[in-house]
């Protein structure tokens, strides 16, 4: 398996008997933000509206999110 690390620019190669891709990868919200629900701002396709602070209450200062707004870097 040849492998290349972009930001050194450097090559490498693995022997391997085989290889495994994941994908289609789905946030689920943790139960526990269940209570607070009526408080999270959501987009038009049900994810989390993530403020640039990284808020996503309706207030914009009480609940920040991290690790589950990948959507707002496309």
């Amino acid at each position: 398996l040849g492998l290349r690390q972009e930001e050194q620019g450097k090559e490498y190669e693995l022997t391997t008997e085989g290889l495994i891709l994941a994908t289609g990868y789905r946030y689920e919200a943790p139960a526990f933000l269940a209570p607070v629900e009526g408080r999270l701002r959501h987009d038009s396709r049900g994810r989390f509206d993530v403020a640039r602070n990284y808020s996503i209450d309706t207030t914009g200062r009480g609940i920040f999110l991290q690790n589950a707004g990948v959507h707002t870097h496309s």
